[in-house]
């Protein structure tokens, strides 16, 4: 997941040590869930959704699989499972 954030080209996280494998784990077990979209096995988008502001606070996908609709159902499945409690 740290290979696709740090692939962006949009909100490029210029300094990669400003966020740490632990503030993503601190998050997680705190106020988020996180979630991930493989292809073939790879993963190719994750994101992580807020339960205490109910929003979605990082989405990401992979170069080359814009148009494959891994956002858009990551994005819905995040939504779904820890705003509004869905299982």
């Amino acid at each position: 997941m740290a290979q696709i954030r740090l692939a962006v080209t949009e909100k490029v996280l210029h300094d990669p040590a400003r966020v740490t494998l632990h503030m993503y784990a601190d998050f997680l077990e705190k106020d988020a869930r996180g979630f991930a979209a493989e292809i073939d096995g790879a993963v190719v988008a994750f994101n992580y959704a807020n339960r205490t502001d109910e929003s979605i606070w990082a989405l990401f996908l992979a170069l080359g699989f814009e148009g494959w609709g891994a956002g858009q159902a990551i994005a819905t499945v995040g939504y779904r499972l820890t705003v509004r409690a869905e299982v």
